[in-house]
């Protein structure tokens, strides 16, 4: 593992990282990404604000966490078009996930999600509809 900062690690290649701290360590499994799933909104009305998450799954179906400084690539065509990261308090009051996916249902008809990490893929659909 490398520590670029005193509050963020990167994992640098699979296995167990141990992390020394004031109080102890920390054992930490590094495990490889092989599956990527999106959290669907199977349908939106026109002109809605969504938030699509993703799911990372290791070879043995364990979810992995990515933490924040992950790249995780969205991409929106059809009836849905890319919105910036809203930023805290914009549509939930806490922070949304910044590896999320936000979107606007732009037209009426199927929205298509790709997201891409590390690699692998997923798609999805949602059907924007007038209510």
């Amino acid at each position: 593992m490398r520590f670029p900062s005193a509050e963020r690690y990167e994992a640098v290649s699979i296995g167990t990282a141990r992390l020394s701290c004031r109080d102890g360590d920390v054992v930490l499994e590094v495990r490889a990404p092989v599956r990527i799933a999106i959290d669907p909104v199977p349908t939106a009305r026109s002109g809605a604000r969504l938030y699509y998450g993703a799911k990372i799954y290791d070879s043995v179906a364990r979810e992995l966490s990515v933490g924040d400084a992950a790249v995780v690539s969205w991409t929106f065509s059809g009836a849905l078009t890319l919105r910036p990261y809203p930023g805290c308090g914009d549509v939930i009051p806490l922070c949304p996930s910044v590896n999320g996916g936000f979107a606007t249902a732009t037209s009426l008809g199927v929205g298509v999600i790709d997201v891409r990490y590390a690699g692998i893929g997923a798609h999805s659909t949602t059907r924007v509809t007038l209510r």
